[in-house]
Order: structure tokens, then C-alpha cells, then sequence
């Protein structure tokens, strides 16, 4: 049997204005049974366990959401759906930052794919920074040489990568990336 859905709406939005997020949520989950994929009701869900401080939850809801975007190709859409997401991780769940490592770099990818390439190489910086501290030199390294690829005239990146080889004693690929780098500067 189908579920009405402006009915099922009408009794979550009551229960929203009660604050019962947790009942409004099962009401929207009705919805979701018949029709998982529908954006709009994820969304809603979404920002009804943000708001019952359900933030695990949330995530991984809003997550579902950005990936439904990027399979429509509506990267404007998914790109405000990871940016909320990291903020919530870093304002209310940061201690979970590496279960949700994998957030900020698909962030910086869709700032490349839209063109934001200034918002792409900050975030792809904020990501080497993270990893670094966490001593994760390896990481480190895959994260420059994407940074090195999206701004290939700009030497620090260059320098940057060279670090993080000489820091895993990989000499002769750091060697090379400072050669590059100084070939940047003396055009």
C-alpha cells in the first residue's frame, strides 16, 4: 500500500514543532521505505538529527545525500552538502575526525571539478596538515602530488612534496621535486 506522503509530511512537521525529532524521523523514514532515494527527504532527516544532536547519524545521512548529487552530476549541490558536513565534524565531532577522514578530500575534489581551484589546494593543504600531524608522511605525499597536478607552475607545491620525501628518506624522488620546483623559479 502506498504511503500518502503530504499525510506522513503533515504528521512529521507536528511532531517537528513539538521537538520530538526522533518521532518526526520515523515518520519521514515511511517516506524513505518506499522511496529511498529521495533527496529532499534525506535532507530533511538530516537536518532532523543535526537538530536531536544526533550528529554520527546525521553525517552519515547528509553523506547519502552529497553522493546521490555527485551520481546526478549536480555538483554545486553536493559541494554544500560536504562543506555542511565538515563543519559539523569539526564543530561538534571532532574526535571523530578520522572516521570521517575521507570527507575533506572528496570536498577538495569537487572544488577542482567546479573550477574552485584556490578552494581546492586550501583544502587539500588543511588535509596535508592533518596527516601530518598524525605522522602520516605517506598520505602526506599523495596529497602534494595532486596539489602538484592542479597547479603545476607554481613551485611550492614542488617543495612541499620534496619534504614530505625527504622526511620518508625517499631522497631521489625528493631530489627530483626540488628540481622541478627550481625549474618553476628560474622561469
Amino acid at each position: 500500500m502506498a504511503v500518502d506522503r503530504e499525510k506522513v509530511a503533515q504528521a512529521a512537521q507536528k511532531l517537528v514543532e513539538k521537538k520530538r525529532y526522533d518521532k518526526a524521523v520515523e515518520e519521514y523514514q515511511k517516506i524513505l521505505a518506499e522511496d529511498p532515494r529521495d533527496v529532499r527527504t534525506l535532507l530533511r532527516v538530516g537536518d532532523l538529527r543535526l537538530k536531536a544532536e544526533q550528529y554520527t547519524d546525521a553525517i552519515t545521512t547528509y553523506e547519502t545525500v552529497g553522493q546521490s548529487y555527485l551520481q546526478q552530476k549536480a555538483l554545486p549541490k553536493a559541494l554544500a552538502v560536504y562543506k555542511q558536513i565538515r563543519e559539523i565534524v569539526k564543530k561538534h565531532v571532532p574526535h571523530l575526525e578520522d572516521r570521517f577522514g575521507h570527507i575533506v578530500p572528496k570536498l577538495a575534489e569537487i572544488y577542482a571539478q567546479l573550477g574552485y581551484m584556490g578552494d581546492a589546494l586550501a583544502t587539500y593543504d588543511e588535509l596535508a596538515g592533518r596527516l601530518a600531524a598524525a605522522g602520516r608522511d605517506r598520505d602526506v605525499i599523495d596529497v602534494f602530488r595532486k596539489v602538484s597536478e592542479l597547479d603545476p607552475s607554481n613551485p611550492i607545491p614542488h617543495l612541499r612534496l620534496a619534504d614530505a620525501y625527504m622526511r620518508v628518506r625517499d631522497i631521489d624522488s625528493a631530489i627530483e621535486r626540488l628540481g622541478a620546483a627550481a625549474e618553476l623559479l628560474l622561469k
